[in-house]
């Protein structure tokens, strides 16, 4: 197919092939292709009848990730531009996007209490009038000629920010999926725990669809035990966890010898960066298909770290994938030199269309032809990307940069520290200052992480202040959200 193929195209493909093959599983329902295709025509036909058509931009406000799936490509056969919202939000974060984004309709739980700026399909109204439907023929995907997906990238707070991807783009990025860790056909079943309001798993899991696969959604609480046994249980191929949940799966193997996951062909970790001893640790104890994957809303996966690379360069996020081009920028503005740390700059095939909303200073912005995604990173002679932080996370103390990752990584290093985020915080003098914000695995003193730092950090790099906490907030996918840190502990 060409790229002015309609995503959905795939999809409808592979139910004509596999109609009898599940496609589908979440807890106690299941589809197979062929009643997923009739239930998506049914969807679709029942959205025309709320007035959505070729052109409209529908918010998906929806806690079932199973009815997240039907409705994008109900939306997608239509020609409709899909944005997924996040269903614990309100009237007034609903009315901002529809703002920012132009959506005409959100498909969500119950009546908005207020005035909306769109169009409000009632959940359960909805399923209700598609389970009436006797129209159940197949529907024919029209073709595209408006955006496939507007993802959000901001959160629930603050102004939003779109990543615009047409059918092309968005075929383009499923590629770098296919066969991902593994010289072989890819995996026939797919295992995700994250629901699919998070870009990651709702590309996998359309992916895995246009493929032909079968997706589990997994309920989002799982523990590491009730994740590592359905995955025995039911011989999934390949799963995708954050590393709140790979670490899990590492206190279950806890240094045994033969892998917990022997049979898994693709363990893939990604959300937020990973030590590199745990890298090894998930390598040799969990399976042998463990890769770590490096990708960003805005530009798709960069890098993909697996194989016996996991062990040579476990700092790194490995290698770049298939047709990506990666430069890097220093903070001069001049290019940076093979193996100096710089702006990381992307093009290639599965780079967003465009973005809608207000781009970020520090990351998700074109700039001369090329995707900043925000990370700062280098490569080295042997081709190896390693990331040194994020361009946003910079601490400018005194004239001087200082990455968090860094001095994070030395402070996991001590004992009495169960976990830990560094971040700035305004200085009169300075300009910032760092702080480091713990969590405790003993009875830990402040001045004895001084001591520390001391001997293990130069003087610039040092925290000026330890800030002792119950625990640090992460974000769905994994990562830490330090800005809710400085917020909270120390507001202006």
């Amino acid at each position: 197919m060409t790229n002015d193929a309609n995503i959905a195209d795939y999809f409808v493909g592979q139910a004509a092939r596999f109609p009898d093959r599940v496609a589908i599983r979440e807890q106690d329902d299941r589809l197979t292709y062929g009643a997923l295709h009739q239930r998506t025509s049914k969807a679709a036909r029942v959205l025309q009848r709320n007035g959505v058509v070729a052109g409209s931009r529908v918010g998906i406000a929806v806690s079932s990730s199973f009815d997240v799936a039907v409705l994008t490509f109900a939306l997608w056969m239509i020609d409709a531009t899909v944005c997924v919202v996040d269903f614990r939000s309100r009237l007034e974060e609903h009315n901002r996007i529809t703002e920012a984004f132009g959506l005409t309709h959100i498909v969500q739980a119950r009546q908005p209490a207020g005035r909306a700026l769109y169009k409000a399909v009632i959940a359960s109204e909805f399923w209700d009038e598609v389970d009436s439907l006797e129209d159940g023929s197949a529907f024919t995907p029209v073709r595209p000629r408006h955006p496939a997906l507007i993802g959000m990238t901001s959160g629930t707070t603050g102004t939003p920010i779109g990543i615009v991807r047409n059918h092309g783009t968005f075929i383009s990025l499923s590629a770098q999926y296919t066969g991902f860790g593994s010289s072989d056909a890819p995996p026939s079943s797919i295992a995700l725990v994250q629901p699919l309001q998070f870009a990651a798993p709702f590309h996998r899991t359309t992916t895995h669809l246009m493929k032909g696969g079968s997706v589990h959604l997994l309920p989002f609480l799982a523990s590491a035990p009730e994740i590592a046994d359905y995955l025995l249980r039911h011989a999934i191929g390949q799963a995708f966890v954050v590393p709140s949940q790979l670490r899990g799966l590492l206190d279950i193997s806890a240094g045994g010898r033969k892998p917990l996951l022997p049979d898994l062909k693709v363990l893939d970790a990604g959300g937020s960066m990973l030590e590199a001893q745990e890298n090894i640790r998930a390598y040799r104890e969990l399976t042998p298909g463990y890769a770590v994957s490096y990708a960003s809303s805005l530009t798709g996966r960069i890098a993909a770290l697996s194989g016996e690379d996991v062990e040579r360069y476990p700092g790194s996020v490995g290698r770049l994938v298939f047709r990506s081009e990666i430069s890097f920028v220093r903070s001069d503005g001049k290019p940076a030199e093979t193996g100096e740390s710089g702006l990381i700059r992307v093009r290639g095939p599965a780079v967003a269309d465009d973005i809608v909303g207000v781009a970020r200073a520090a990351s998700d912005r074109f700039e001369d032809g090329w995707a900043i995604p925000g990370d700062l990173g280098q490569l080295d002679e042997n081709g190896i990307l390693t990331l040194t932080g994020r361009a946003s996370d910079v601490i400018i103390r005194g004239g001087a940069n200082v990455f968090p990752q860094e001095i994070e990584a030395i402070l996991r290093n001590h004992p009495g520290i169960g976990d830990v985020a560094v971040a700035g915080v305004k200085d009169a003098v300075l300009g910032e200052e760092i702080v480091a914000f713990v969590v405790r695995s003993g009875d830990v003193k402040a001045t004895e992480l001084e001591e520390f730092c001391r001997r293990a950090l130069a003087p610039d790099k040092r925290p000026r202040r330890f800030k002792m906490v119950d625990s640090l907030p992460y974000s769905g996918m994994g990562k830490v959200i330090r800005r809710k840190l400085v917020e909270d502990h120390f507001p202006e």
